[in-house]
């Protein structure tokens, strides 16, 4: 799993902050951190790190939920809202990932 998170992060987090993942999200700073959680489901640990960067006063910083099933992308959408006064000025987003397209290509770009 190391192995695959070193070799395939650098595209994962590509393919969930371009136009076909997060839409519209704002760029990030070059040293702005930026925080990809795979398979999120209802995004409690996305959320904490949120809120922890939000507390730090981490500028710019942005957090990624990703998951696959549309009915969790609508309860990870509803989660950050309800919590945004707690994330302060960090950018939670949420993005559908599919691990299985990824792996066999079939994953739009």
């Amino acid at each position: 799993l190391v192995d695959l998170l070193r070799e395939g992060g650098p595209e994962l987090l590509s393919h969930a902050t371009s136009a076909g993942g997060v839409a519209g999200g704002p760029p990030a700073r070059a040293d702005a951190p930026v925080v990809l959680e795979l398979g999120a489901g209802c995004g409690l640990v996305g959320l904490f790190v949120a809120a922890l960067l939000g507390a730090s006063g981490a500028s710019g910083a942005r957090v990624i939920l990703t998951d696959e099933n549309e009915a969790v992308l609508s309860n990870l959408r509803h989660n950050a809202e309800a919590n945004g006064t707690a994330l302060g000025s960090v950018a939670v987003e949420v993005a559908r990932l599919e691990w299985e397209e990824l792996l066999d290509g079939t994953s739009p770009p």
